[in-house]
This record gives structure tokens, sequence and C-alpha cells, in this order.
């Protein structure tokens, strides 16, 4: 749904918050008594266990004390986006200086507790989410937010899979966003994005994180359904982490447009905004303004001006503006009518005047936009295609009705997990809505792939030439514009 695509298949079909609570939470003979060779058992609740540690207690006051004094403040508070605040500057120290330990080829991979993680620097994936989880924890935030998925990453290309684990964290909107510290292992740093993202030029969706149980520091969940044919134990004993697997292919999934528009922030400022990025297309909780869907389109502006409060200064809030700028290009018709200057799309200016970025005024009514060409709600919208054309033509800009209730072109995902907010769908006026077009009619939200073959549903551009032009211009346009926002808005005073 967004133009700041990842090669990440949606991830909204997972519960995150735990589908079935599993009893037998003992993870057998996992750990080794100091100089014997007798292994015990341990309970995974026990890697979280995090809360009055002492040595991670420890381990954040390090962190503390690199901060200025401001930013410190905020931390240590309770006031909004604090929370959020810890976790990303959490993220970022674990990150730092643990670092990443290649599979050693060891029968029994011996988990570790995150105060060894803490004296060895060093770790594997589930070492390094343990301590990130464990952390984040004892700086404040509720476990119940937290919780630490095992599974594995999925090519879907080459149909191989790779055992995984990560974190999950439920953000302060309520969306629950991935954390993988592994985008910045010591392999990765030493590859630039771009080149990370040549080695994945593919820009279909193809990576999948499939999650086969959860569990935080009181509970540990199965979740259903999923590939995993076998229980708790049996998981334990068959798995094989990181065999074969090259760490950078955690960084080179996570492609998107922040790292164009926001090449010059550290790595890890820009993995949380994607990550808050992801979460906007990836979770249950749905509002059309975050993407421009249904029509909204000054209340999709006004949105980004919310969310750009400078009062805030927040770096989730400009990862969500970000998101829906992005958006507003690949989901609305503005580019269809919009000027060009040397060969680049004419910013949108929601203050502005209409002559000074179209073309000429909209027509719904005509060649290639003929509105007749393209299906309609009929249960919201039973008019005439002349009362459609003339209800177009007075929005002049436009977007597809997603989510809407009565819709029979709804994708599977669409009908199970996606639904406008109450008060929206019962709003007055809300009805003229289902005369838009289909999203997936309009949309330009991702570059085709190597055999250049349009989505099926798509019904404006029938050249693939065309289309990819399409989606190169909005891109661009969309890099510029939250460009020029962050300067419009110095948000590099507060990043």
């Amino acid at each position: 749904m967004c133009l700041s695509h990842s090669n990440l298949f949606p991830i909204r079909k997972w519960n995150w918050e735990g589908d079935f609570i599993v009893q037998n939470t003992i993870i057998p003979a996992s750990r080794r008594v100091p100089g014997t060779s007798l292994r015990f058992d341990t309970d995974i609740r026990e890697f979280l266990l995090a809360k009055d540690n002492a040595v991670i207690i420890r381990e954040i006051a390090k962190l503390l004390e690199n901060m200025k004094q401001r930013e410190k403040s905020f931390f240590l508070s309770r006031t909004p986006g604090s929370f959020d605040f810890r976790v990303r500057k959490i993220l970022e120290y674990v990150s730092e200086k643990i670092k990443y330990e290649k599979y050693r080829g060891k029968k029994s991979d011996e988990w570790l507790f995150p105060d060894e993680t803490i004296s060895r620097e060093i770790g594997d994936c589930e070492d390094r989410s343990f301590l990130l989880a464990a952390m984040i924890i004892a700086s404040g935030v509720s476990g119940y937010v937290v919780r630490v998925a095992l599974g594995k990453l999925y090519d879907h290309r080459n149909q191989k899979g790779h055992d995984h684990v990560w974190v999950m964290y439920k953000n302060e909107r309520g969306r629950w966003i991935l954390l993988e510290s592994l985008v910045f292992s010591g392999e990765n740093r030493e590859h630039s994005p771009r080149e990370l993202e040549s080695e994945n030029s593919d820009p279909e969706e193809y990576i999948e994180y499939i999650p086969y149980f959860l569990f935080n520091h009181d509970h540990l969940w199965r979740i259903a359904p999923n590939t995993l044919d076998m229980d708790f134990q049996e998981y334990l004993d068959k798995r094989k982490f990181w065999i074969k697997f090259d760490p950078r292919f955690a960084a080179g999934i996570h492609n998107s447009i922040f790292d164009e528009a926001f090449s010059d922030l550290s790595w890890v400022k820009r993995l949380w905004m994607k990550s808050v990025s992801l979460a906007l297309d990836t979770i249950m909780t749905y509002d059309p303004r975050d993407h421009f869907d249904n029509g909204y389109i000054p209340e999709g502006w006004a949105l980004v001006e919310k969310r750009l409060d400078e009062k805030k200064k927040s770096l989730t809030g400009l990862a969500h503006a970000a998101h829906t700028i992005a958006d507003f290009y690949a989901h609305t018709t503005y580019a269809c009518f919009a000027k060009k200057q040397n060969g680049h799309l004419v910013l949108y200016d929601p203050s502005g005047k209409e002559d000074s970025y179209f073309e000429a005024p909209p027509n719904y009514g005509r060649v290639p936009f003929d509105i007749r060409n393209f299906s309609k709600n009929e249960s919201l919208f039973p008019g005439t295609d002349e009362e459609r054309i003339r209800v177009m033509n007075k929005k002049k800009i436009i977007s597809g009705r997603f989510a809407q209730e009565g819709e029979k072109n709804q994708g599977l995902l669409e009908k199970i997990f996606v639904e406008i907010p109450y008060e929206m769908r019962n709003a007055e006026g809300f009805s003229w809505r289902g005369a838009l077009p289909h999203h997936n009619e309009i949309a330009v939200d991702k570059p085709l792939g190597k055999g250049k073959k349009i989505p099926k549903d798509h019904k404006i551009y029938t050249n693939p030439d065309d289309y990819n032009l399409q989606f190169k211009l909005r891109k661009e346009a969309a890099v510029r514009h939250i460009q020029e926002v962050v300067e419009r808005k110095k948000c590099k005073d507060w990043l």
C-alpha cells in the first residue's frame, strides 16, 4: 500500500499479542553447569526477568551517560513519546555495542542471559534480541508491550527459510513494530545502504517474517495458524539457528524511501523510521488518512501537519508524516494531472492555487482517466456515471477506496484485517466515497519486477514503461517533498 516500499511481506496477518498460551515453558537441557558436562533445564521466561536486574540497570545508566541532558530528561520522563524514545535509544545502544556472532557449528546453541551478553559484548540473533527486550523492560516500558518472536525469515524467491529471533514492540500509538538489531551488525556496517539494495534489487515483496512462538517475562504463546506442525519442545529440538546465513540479508530487506530522503541520518534512526512506516502498512489499526485512501485528501495533509508538530519534535511523528507524504504521490491521481518541470513533477502545495500545479483541471469523464472504466462500491454509491463524474471533478484530486463495507473488490487481507474506523465510516457524507475507483486500480506504489508485469487490478497505465516511469516520477517527488518539509520545519535541529 505504500510508495516507501520494502521487500517485506505484510505482517498484519499475525496476532502479535499471541494466540494460545503454552503451559510448558521449559527449555530442556539448555544450560551447562560451569566446570561440568552436566546440563540443566531453563524456563524461557527467565531471559526477560530484568525489571530489577542490577546489571541491566547499570547498563542503562551507561547508556544515559552519553546523552545530552535534554535527551536524558526525556528518556527518564513519562511524557508522550518518551517510551518510544527509550526503545529507540536502547535499540541503538544494543546495535552499537553487541557484535554479531556467527553460528559456530555446535550441536547445542546455548542461549545467553542478557547479563552474559553484556559481559561478552557479542551474541547471535537470540542473544541480542533477549538483551534488547530485557533492557526495554528494565527501562520502565511495560513487558506487556514487548514480545520476543521465535520464528524464521522465509525467502519466497528460492523457498528457503532461516531460523531467526527478533523483537516486537507495541508503540505509543498502539501499533506493533518490528525491531531488527541485526541491520546494524558489524558485517552490515561495511556496506552502504545502496550496496545492500543492489544485492537485493528485485522490488517485489519476497521476504516474510514468520513467527512460531512469542514470549515475554510472564507468558509463552503459540502463533496460529502457522507453518510449524510441532509443539514448543519439538521446535527447540529441531531448530538450527543461522546455519549458512549472512546477516547482511537482514539489512537488505529493509530498503525504503527513507534511505534516500534521510540519507544523512544514522542507520539506527532510519531503521526506527522504517519500522514505524512498516507498521502503518502491516498492523491491524488502520486510518485511511495515514495513506490518503478513500478520498481523504485535505484530511491527510492536516494529519501530516499534526505529525510535524514542532512542540513535540518526534522522530516517530516525522516517520508517520514521511510515510503519508509518500502515499499522497503513490495513491492519489495528483501525478496524472500535475505539471512537470525539467522532467520532474511539480510538488503539491496544500495551500497553493490549483493552476500552479495542474497542467489542466482534472476531468474524470475523459480518457485516460474516464471514471466509467473503473469499479465503484454500489452499496455506498448507487448513483449514475454522470453523478459520479461530477463528484470526482469537484474533488479535483482523488484516491482509491479501500476497506469499505459492502465492497466486492476487496482482497483477503483487506476483508479480514482492515477496517475504516467507526466514526469515519458512519460520518455524514461518507457515501460519496463509494464512487471512488478501488485503491488497486489507480495506485502506483512499487516498481514492476523483472518480468515487468503490471499488477492485474491496475487500470490507468497499460504499458509497463509508462507504469515504471510513473513510479520513478512519484518516488522522486516524494523524496523531494519530504526533504523540503524537513528543511522548512527545521527537523534537523531536533533529529
